[in-house]
């Protein structure tokens, strides 16, 4: 297996991670094209490599194109996650400024559950903090594609309130931007309705105005294509091995991790005489109900959960076409989506040269380097990893409060409170006998005497307004030097001076 790094988020502002380093994954691009175009591992009725370039020409990528992909889920990107779309951008480029050679493309994943949708500023002390939509499911929907677009009336607000605060910055956030942007689709209809289209076409229009180069595409759309049915149908016909091989290597990863728990990373799939689960969701697109996928066989008939799949167009998952899949799904108003790990072995084997992980994806990833090893019987395609840190800019010139320093000066003039007698005290107690009535009566009476000239301490009562004054400093500091405040908060010259470190990593 490949060699993972112990990745750590930057501590410092405007620092990035990047692994491997940039000249290896260059080559990785290269490599990974090779293996995996002539890759003739059958998945259900077709080679990995004639799969993979009919999905690459879906998303209009050409045979020859060396393409760097990131995804992540339909939400207020913090830099760290924005920062693999400057990766991508600065890898593409490195290998063909044209990108009539490469491409790097974005996938916003609107079929995961909406998170991370809620909008936050430091304001006088606490954090000024706005829903992105004003849609009732924001909260309760199971996919993001569920919550609708902000409406007009409630971008305003946002603006307005942006506005007032802006008084209090000492610089011009991009914010208003992604704003406008999205406040001009919900005017026009120009992004359809759909919170994450609409969210992802203003990120994207913000990037590009940047100098970003990349396309960015929400996830829906290629669960319906034939590349992406086709996959879904091999692992349906071969549920019990595929689920065999998957908690196989989840068991490995959490052996070599020290994990004793069988839900981390993830849970296994669960596995009984006549149902198998599978890493798949399988949603009631007009109900919003969202179900674990299984397969199960009873009496010959085969079901995914209750939905059962005619016989009469094959007696299993083996021989059915990807159409009447299709048309199973459509009739029954269902979708089949990926859960995580499924998500970007699919990404990784059939559409990108280099996929690019935060640190969180990249370990959930070793799982999956062991599961194409173990199952596609083929070597896993090397991904990247990067994050970056960007605080507010507030916090540049702040120095953080650290209370438990100011606890610790506390404990300690408290107890030099009795100056030099404390010391006496202490070696009569250690004097006295040990578990004696005598030496707890020293004890407590030096605790009665701490108190009392705790009481009449001058220091201590200075101590105290300290600490008050720090704990408010801490409450203040939690959102100033919050890594996940949405990237669009920064001012565009420090978002450059990031842009600007990732190409220049590419080209040095």
């Amino acid at each position: 297996m490949p060699i993972y790094a112990d990745w750590k988020a930057p501590k410092a502002d405007s620092e990035a991670l990047i692994w491997p380093d940039p000249v290896q994954i260059l080559s990785l691009a290269r490599a990974n094209h090779s293996a995996l175009q002539n890759a003739d591992f059958r998945i259900h009725d077709s080679s990995l490599g004639e799969l993979r370039r009919s999905l690459r020409a879906f998303v209009g990528v050409e045979d020859d194109q060396l393409v760097f992909v990131a995804g992540h889920q339909a939400e207020l990107w913090h830099p760290g996650v924005w920062s693999k779309n400057a990766l991508i951008d600065s890898a593409a480029r490195a290998i063909d400024p044209s990108r009539k050679k490469s491409k790097a493309i974005h996938i916003s994943v609107d079929t995961d559950q909406p998170k991370h949708l809620e909008l936050k500023w430091p304001g006088d002390g606490r954090a000024i903090r706005h829903p992105i939509s004003d849609d009732p499911e924001l909260n309760s929907a199971r996919w993001a594609s569920r919550v609708s677009s902000p409406t007009p009336a409630h971008l305003q607000l946002i603006e307005n309130d942006l506005k007032h605060w802006k008084k209090s910055f000492s610089f011009e956030p991009m914010l208003g931007e992604v704003l406008h942007s999205m406040r001009r689709s919900a005017l026009e209809g120009i992004e359809g309705t759909e919170l994450p289209s609409s969210l992802a076409s203003a990120c994207h229009q913000l990037d590009w105005s940047l100098g970003l180069d990349y396309t960015i595409m929400t996830l829906s759309p290629l669960l319906d294509s034939e590349p992406w049915l086709t996959f879904v149908l091999h692992i349906l016909a071969d549920a019990n091995q595929f689920a065999s091989s998957y908690n196989a290597a989840l068991a490995c990863y959490r052996r070599e991790q020290g994990i004793d728990s069988d839900t981390r990373p993830m849970p296994d799939l669960s596995m009984s005489n006549d149902s198998i689960e599978l890493p798949f969701w399988l949603d009631e697109i007009s109900t919003g109900k969202r179900h674990r996928a299984s397969v199960r066989i009873d009496n010959n008939r085969i079901f995914l959960n209750n939905f059962e799949i005619p016989t009469e167009a094959a007696n299993s998952f083996a021989h059915l076409p990807c159409t009447n899949l299709r048309t199973h799904l459509i009739q029954n108003n269902l979708r089949i989506a990926p859960r995580a790990l499924m998500l970007t072995i699919f990404l990784r084997l059939l559409l990108a040269d280099v996929f690019v992980h935060g640190i969180g994806g990249g370990r959930y990833d070793q799982v999956a380097d062991r599961l194409i090893k173990n199952y596609f019987h083929i070597e896993p395609p090397g991904f990247a990893v990067t994050t970056a840190t960007l605080f507010w800019p507030g916090a540049l010139t702040r120095e953080r409060a650290c209370l438990p320093c100011v606890i610790s000066e506390g404990h300690q003039l408290h107890h030099a409170s009795l100056g030099e007698e404390k010391s006496k005290r202490v070696e009569a107690i250690a004097a006295a006998p040990r578990h004696s009535a005598e030496r707890t009566e020293l004890f407590q009476s030096m605790r009665r005497d701490l108190r009392k000239a705790a009481i009449q301490n001058p220091e201590l009562a200075s101590w105290q307004t300290k600490l008050d004054s720090t704990r408010q400093q801490a409450v203040e500091d939690e959102v100033i030097f919050d890594r996940e405040l949405f990237y669009a908060l920064q001012p565009k010259h420090r978002l450059d001076a990031l842009i600007e470190k990732y190409r220049s990593a590419f080209t040095n």
